[in-house]
């Protein structure tokens, strides 16, 4: 009976990280859920916009240097002098063709509200890079190995980039190659693509990639379907 009981408790520690559980919104993150590689002790991610009368071809003049939202860091920013902490911020982004952070553009009636990232790093030798690409990123984190990271691979990723978190979220179940993933999420402006309420599942692999989507299930929004002018 104690064998018993002993090979039944067993199977419960073992399958208890199986289970489904919600991701937070990514803000709710603190940097203690990120492990980066161990010469990189501080990451920024800066968000450029532009508003404009025509879709940006996301080259020079598209985009302000000096204007942008910082929207994630992670790790702590070392001590440095005035003027390389001032080099720092106003370094200037890489805007170029391969550049693919959170990078979307809707355009209505004549006007496109439009957006990139860059991330910018600073390693354990006090000497700051630029990164343009989300598979930088992936390669700073991997394995991908915490809900936080997880997270911030579908963030990097995912396409309707200006989404709310209570229109948009997402379950994970750990497994032995990484994690399955159930995103729900509902779109009522059809400028972002597709109108309705949409779930699917993919699983993300520990070495960052995505499997593609599989639709589980469409209904109509919960909020109805229109057109942003």
């Amino acid at each position: 009976m104690k064998k018993l009981i002993s090979i039944i408790t067993l199977t419960m520690i073992l399958n208890a990280g199986y289970i489904w559980k919600d991701l937070k919104p990514i803000k709710e993150y603190t940097a203690s859920g990120y492990k980066m590689k161990s010469d990189i002790v501080y990451l920024e991610i800066r968000q450029y916009r532009s508003y404009t009368t025509f879709k940006p071809k996301y080259k020079k003049g598209d985009f302000n240097s000096q204007k942008y939202k910082v929207l994630l860091k992670i790790g702590k920013k070392p001590k440095m002098s005035a003027k390389r902490d001032r080099n720092f911020k106003y370094s200037k982004a890489d805007f170029s063709k391969t550049a693919n952070i959170r990078k979307s553009s809707m355009c209505f009636m004549r006007f496109c509200d439009s957006q990139i990232s860059n991330a910018f790093i600073i390693d354990n030798n006090g000497k700051a890079w630029r990164l343009n690409e989300v598979q930088d990123i992936i390669n700073i984190l991997k394995p991908i190995d915490t809900p936080a990271e997880l997270k911030l691979l579908i963030w990097l990723k995912n396409i309707r980039l200006d989404m709310k978190d209570e229109n948009h979220k997402e379950k994970y179940k750990k497994t032995k190659s990484g994690y399955q993933v159930i995103q729900d999420y509902d779109n009522s402006t059809s400028n972002y693509g597709e109108c309705g309420h949409f779930n699917y599942k993919f699983t993300v692999y520990r070495n960052g990639a995505i499997s593609k989507k599989r639709l589980l299930y469409k209904t109509k929004s919960k909020y109805g379907c229109f057109v942003a002018d």
